[in-house]
């Protein structure tokens, strides 16, 4: 049998598939204003090289351009709702009581006090810059463990929350407030890390 959420989302995803189809078979209206030349990093041509765009002298057209940041536009919210539609997706999956008791008990024994401080912080943040500046570095298997850990430190805060977030609101009205905005906090930061490795796929 299909699954409720399945019926729900599917038209959607199918929607917003067709309209990325278009929006991508759009840019290529480029290619009247656009040659493209064989040639390797030092601009000498060669037969195993790489193509290079090379701009129209007389450039592209206003009305274009207008089109081209349209079709950006619509391409950003579709992805966005592609985003939605999988968090909907990956949320409404089961985790595993075992997986859940195997999880340590505070999110910093899973990621750095740093990075959870940052977390629970305010202001901007980007998790790849932050990344990048660390010993560890930045690559796609970095970003696929912090993105796994990201992860069980939501699933840390949720079970927390669950446990005490009636008594603890009555104690201090400010702290749902606070979880709220550190959980969209990880949110965009898991976001960030998968919108950089678009094929990382499932992490646990």
């Amino acid at each position: 049998r299909c699954h409720p959420l399945a019926r729900e989302l599917y038209p959607v995803l199918k929607r917003e598939d067709f309209k990325i189809r278009r929006i991508l078979s759009g840019f290529s209206i480029l290619a009247k204003f656009v040659s493209w030349v064989e040639c390797d990093s030092d601009g000498n041509k060669r037969e195993d090289g790489v193509w290079y765009p090379i701009p129209s002298p007389k450039g592209v057209p206003a009305s274009i351009l207008r089109m081209l940041v349209s079709n950006r536009e619509d391409l950003q919210s579709a992805h966005q709702k592609c985003y939605d539609i999988n968090k909907q997706a990956v949320s409404s999956m089961t985790v595993s009581s075992s997986y859940l008791q195997r999880l340590p008990k505070h999110a910093k024994l899973v990621v750095k006090r740093q990075l959870i401080e940052i977390l629970t912080g305010a202001g901007s943040f980007s998790i790849v810059a932050w990344m990048k500046q660390q010993e560890e570095g930045y690559d796609r298997l970095k970003a696929t463990q912090m993105t796994s850990d990201l992860e069980d430190v939501l699933l840390i805060w949720e079970q927390r929350s669950r446990e005490n977030s009636l008594s603890r609101m009555v104690r201090d009205p400010r702290w749902f407030g606070k979880y709220e905005r550190s959980r969209s906090r990880v949110e965009r930061a898991i976001r960030e890390l998968r919108d950089g490795w678009p094929d990382m796929g499932v992490t646990r």
